[in-house]
């Protein structure tokens, strides 16, 4: 995926191998350096995304419910075409599809997020591989645990 920054190819493919901490941690530090406007809202977006997932993984369904909203609110305005190299129709439905469902139901009522194929994004005209591997550094690990306990994120998202 030539010509996008390292942190967003590494997101990439750390959301596509259910890291979703350390996905949210790649987008978040280009988010924090774009100005206000479409390409800091596109970051801030899979980073509701990466962190809606990672709060289905740990069984917090406020948090699962709180972040998919907020980031059908950001999707929504990308919902046409491909934006820096992703679909976001797609993750927007992919996401939906499984959220949507049981946005209404008890934290007790919770499906078990293995149970599930979580979305992957879908890039168009770019590598689908942005990364040989893991990203430096990285233990092999489907969850994002190895970064450490992280169930709480900035409220600001």
């Amino acid at each position: 995926m030539t010509g996008f920054p390292r942190e967003h190819t590494e997101g990439v493919w750390l959301f596509d191998h259910g890291r979703y901490c350390e996905a949210h941690e790649r987008w978040e530090r280009l988010w924090l350096k774009e100005p206000p406007g479409p390409k800091r809202d596109f970051y801030q977006m899979l980073i509701h995304a990466a962190v809606c997932l990672h709060h289905w993984a740990r069984g917090n369904r406020n948090g699962l419910v709180l972040q998919w909203r907020q980031f059908d609110r950001k999707a929504a305005a990308f919902a046409r075409g491909i934006h820096w190299g992703v679909q976001v129709a797609v993750l927007r439905n992919d996401l939906s599809a499984l959220v949507e469902p049981i946005a209404s139901l008890d934290d007790a009522e919770l499906p078990p997020f293995e149970r599930y194929p979580p979305p992957q994004l879908v890039l168009s005209g770019l590598d689908p591989t942005p990364v040989p591997g893991p990203p430096r550094h990285l233990p092999h690990s489907r969850r994002s645990a190895s970064s450490g306990d992280r169930s709480r994120f900035h409220d600001d998202l």
